[in-house]
């Protein structure tokens, strides 16, 4: 049976041309999704506990084809649109601002992620803003993330998010001027991440209902991060018809008139799509052994039967296609520059950019924490 992923992609042409399966790179655009991410390798091993996701010990990667609970995902972007244009100059943040941005960030991320791999949430239409204005008490105040759900007639929802990334614990005064900004706002609830809450703020969190909790962690433990670019190299296949006749190799000729299922579709972009499945498994193995930077070099032959009527070619049935695929593997070690693990919702990881040719694309990494058990 011929199926195509949602989560390949074809080979990107580019001088960077990483675009096997997982990962695809092009100049000028950002290009990421939900898919899992099978090609990133924490060697200290930072192992998520299936209950809260906080780092245990040492021992193997993380691996979401072990890690059954939890979804992983890489956001691969170029930052290389930037270069040569002239911008603005911004004022330096301080240390403490940074800080907070860091941790603002993280929370982002999660929170976005949740909602892509929610069913329910997927599809609803969520406009996530950070550091909005508003006004409170007659003042400019700043709300560090600001969500809006969008609805018909009139019944949007808003949740705000406050985060403190400072070792001092939060009082009771922070809450309340927290409670003040969900009142203008008129936000369903919001959520105040912090280090640590001192009694007299939990006890002032009980007095408004729609106010949420959480603990954040950085995890300052120093860690490489490997990343893991396939890219195919070359691909012959060879279509095998029902009722005789030679095998015909498509891959010089015109794209032909191919039918799937009953359904048109474009035959050298299927193909594409089915030879990144036919050496998936073989990655997979690869990623269970201890990296090692550089390109590495495959090759994977395969031959797949077809069901009756699967696929149709120029009005021919075909009975199999065989593959002739060469790709190759280039490893990256990067270091990780933030780490956050947030009650309850997930854990975020950030590192510096991964070199790939005369490329970097900076690496994302959300661990997102399994749904408690009967929801």
């Amino acid at each position: 049976m011929l199926q195509r992923s949602s989560g390949f992609l074809p080979p990107v042409h580019t001088n960077c041309r990483v675009g096997f399966g997982v990962f695809s790179v092009k100049p000028g655009c950002h290009n990421s999704g939900s898919i899992r991410n099978y090609l990133v390798y924490l060697p200290p091993a930072h192992r998520v506990k299936k209950t809260r996701g906080v780092v245990i010990g040492r021992g193997k990667a993380i691996h979401p084809a072990k890690v059954e609970t939890e979804e992983i995902f890489s956001r691969l972007r170029h930052n290389g649109s930037t270069v040569g244009k002239r911008t603005s100059p911004r004022k330096q943040r301080t240390r403490h601002q940074k800080k907070g941005d860091a941790l603002e960030n993280a929370v982002n991320r999660i929170e976005q992620y949740l909602l892509k791999i929610t069913p329910e949430l997927s599809e609803r239409d969520f406009k996530f803003e950070t550091k909005k204005q508003v006004t409170v008490d007659g003042g400019r105040r700043e709300i560090d993330i600001y969500v809006t759900r969008r609805a018909a007639h009139g019944y949007d929802s808003i949740f705000i998010y406050e985060c403190r990334n400072r070792e001092k614990a939060v009082n009771w005064a922070d809450i309340a001027a927290f409670s003040r900004k969900i009142e203008a706002t008129r936000a369903t609830w919001g959520c105040f991440v912090a280090k640590k809450f001192a009694k007299t703020a939990r006890s002032e969190a009980k007095k408004d209902s729609r106010i949420r909790l959480l603990v954040a962690e950085e995890i300052l433990e120093p860690v490489d991060l490997f990343v893991h670019f396939p890219q195919l190299t070359s691909l012959n296949v060879t279509l095998r018809r029902l009722l005789g006749g030679e095998p015909v190799d498509y891959g010089t000729m015109p794209e032909p008139q191919t039918y799937y299922r009953g359904w048109a579709v474009p035959l050298k972009q299927m193909l594409i799509g089915v030879a990144q499945q036919v050496c998936m498994e073989d990655i997979h193995n690869f990623l269970s052994t201890t990296p090692n930077e550089g390109i590495h070099q495959f090759e994977k032959h395969a031959t797949l039967p077809l069901p009756r009527f699967e696929l149709i070619v120029d009005g021919k049935e075909i009975a199999a296609t065989s593959f002739d695929i060469n790709y190759q593997v280039r490893v990256v070690r990067t270091a990780v520059v933030s780490q956050f693990h947030v009650e309850g919702r997930g854990r975020y990881i950030q590192a510096e950019n991964a070199k790939c040719g005369e490329f970097e694309v900076p690496v994302e990494i959300v661990v997102a924490n399994p749904r408690p058990s009967g929801n």
